[in-house]
């Protein structure tokens, strides 16, 4: 598959999730879902060269997970994605935050999460 038509099919469902948000802006897995999305174009454009669009396919999955936060605040998915981009960007203390957040609420058990304070904390 090229990167065009890559980019065609992220815009349609770009577009598809726009539809669903004006339906339903309260409701924070529409936000979660399109942040999931910006987060994967980011990873494959980061993958495949240093396109100018990263910046700001990645900007825009991290105001996605917040809005999805700002109508659910303890929607742990969109917290933890949070966090993974965050760290991906170097905000160390603010992905810190996120996962220290979903271990507050998913409890001591989630070993992923523990990993990656460990690399917080040692950087």
């Amino acid at each position: 598959m090229s990167l065009f038509n890559l980019n065609r099919e992220f815009e349609e469902a770009h577009s598809n999730f726009e539809k669903a948000i004006s339906l339903d802006n309260k409701n924070c897995k529409f936000f979660h879902a399109k942040g999931l999305a910006f987060q994967v174009i980011f990873f494959l454009f980061k993958r495949v060269s240093n396109f100018l669009q990263e910046e700001g396919k990645f900007e825009e999955a991290i105001e996605n997970f917040e809005k999805a936060l700002s109508i659910q605040n303890d929607h742990t998915p969109s917290i933890y994605h949070l966090g993974v981009m965050y760290k991906k960007i170097h905000r160390n203390q603010d992905a810190l935050q996120a996962f220290s957040t979903v271990l507050q609420i998913m409890g001591e058990d989630c070993l992923v999460l523990k990993r990656y304070l460990s690399i917080i904390n040692n950087k």
